[in-house]
C-alpha cells in the first residue's frame, strides 16, 4: 500500500516537473515578443529617458522635436567608473553627462532637459524619484527606454505612478529580435530581464542603500535644468567624475580631460 501511494507521489512529482519545465521553456520562447510594449505615441507632459543606455536619449530627443513633450527627465544612474582608463586621462562621462550632450546635439534646448535622482541602482529606483520629481499636472509620460526592458518598466512605473498614464516608447536605436536566441545581445537582454522580473516580484529590488521615499528620508533629488548651476543637486562628482571633489567611492577626485560623449554612448550603468 505505502508502495503504491510512494509510487502514485512521484508519478505526480514528475508530471508536475514536466509541466513546469514545459511552462518556463514556453515563457523562455515567447519572452522575445512579450517583453517589448510599442504605445502609439501621444501627447504627454513629460519625456522620460530611464537610465542603462545613453543611445536612448537619440529617441527622447527625436521625440521631443516632434512636439510630444515641453520637457525631456533624465534619469542620474549610478556611476561606477573605469578607474584605471580614467587614470590615464581617458573620457570618463557620467551617463547623464552623455545623454545631454547627445540631446544638444539634436537640437534639444538646455532649458527643456529635468535631472532627477542620484545615484539610481534600479528600475523602481528611478520611478521612485521620478514619483517624486514630476510635478502634479503631468498626468501622462512619454517614456523612452531598450526594448526588452519596457515591459518591467512599465509594471514599476505603473505601481510608482498610480493614477497617470504610462506610455512606452523604446529606441529603434538598439537591436532586439524576437527570435532573441539567434542574436547574443537580445540572448543575454532576455535572460536578465526575466531575472529581475522574479526578483522584483519577490520585493528585493536592487538599491544604492538609501530609499527615495519622501516618508524615509531619502536623498534630495531636486529636479533642475541640465542648464542650471550647481547647489545641493549638482552632478556627486568631479573632474573625470563630474563637479565635486569625490569619487562615488568617497576617494579624491584626480583631474583628467574634460568628459566627453564616446562613440557608443554606453558607458553607464545597466538599468535594472
Amino acid at each position: 500500500m505505502i508502495r503504491a501511494a510512494l509510487g502514485w507521489l512521484f508519478r505526480i512529482w514528475g508530471a508536475a516537473s514536466l509541466l513546469g519545465l514545459a511552462l518556463c521553456a514556453g515563457l523562455m520562447l515567447c519572452a522575445g515578443w512579450w517583453l517589448p510594449v510599442h504605445d502609439a505615441p501621444g501627447p504627454a507632459d513629460a519625456i522620460v529617458i530611464m537610465g542603462g543606455d545613453a543611445r536612448r536619449s537619440a529617441h527622447g530627443a527625436d521625440l521631443y522635436l516632434a512636439g510630444y513633450a515641453q520637457a525631456v527627465y533624465v534619469a542620474r544612474p549610478f556611476y561606477d567608473p573605469p578607474e584605471p582608463l580614467c587614470e590615464l586621462g581617458l573620457p570618463c562621462p557620467r551617463e547623464e553627462e552623455v545623454v545631454q550632450t547627445v540631446l544638444s546635439i539634436k537640437g534639444v534646448p538646455r532649458a527643456a532637459t529635468r535631472l532627477y535622482g542620484r545615484e539610481l541602482l534600479s528600475t523602481v529606483e528611478e520611478a521612485e524619484a521620478l514619483a517624486r520629481a514630476l510635478p502634479p499636472e503631468a498626468r501622462t509620460i512619454l517614456v523612452v527606454t531598450s526594448p526588452s526592458h519596457c515591459r518591467r518598466a512599465l509594471a514599476v512605473l505603473r505601481h510608482e505612478l498610480p493614477g497617470r498614464t504610462i506610455l512606452m516608447s523604446p529606441t529603434p536605436h538598439e537591436r532586439f529580435e524576437p527570435k532573441w536566441w539567434t542574436h547574443q545581445a537580445s540572448a543575454k537582454a532576455v535572460v536578465l530581464e526575466l531575472a529581475k522580473f522574479a526578483q522584483y516580484y519577490v520585493g528585493k529590488p536592487f538599491r544604492t542603500g538609501v530609499s527615495m521615499r519622501p516618508d524615509a528620508g531619502g536623498r534630495d533629488d531636486t529636479v533642475r535644468d541640465a542648464a542650471g548651476g550647481g547647489g545641493q543637486d549638482a552632478p556627486e562628482n568631479a573632474g573625470k567624475y563630474g563637479t565635486d571633489a569625490t569619487t562615488p567611492r568617497g576617494e579624491p577626485a584626480r583631474t583628467a580631460k574634460p568628459p566627453q560623449a564616446g562613440a557608443d554612448g554606453s558607458r553607464g550603468a545597466q538599468s535594472l
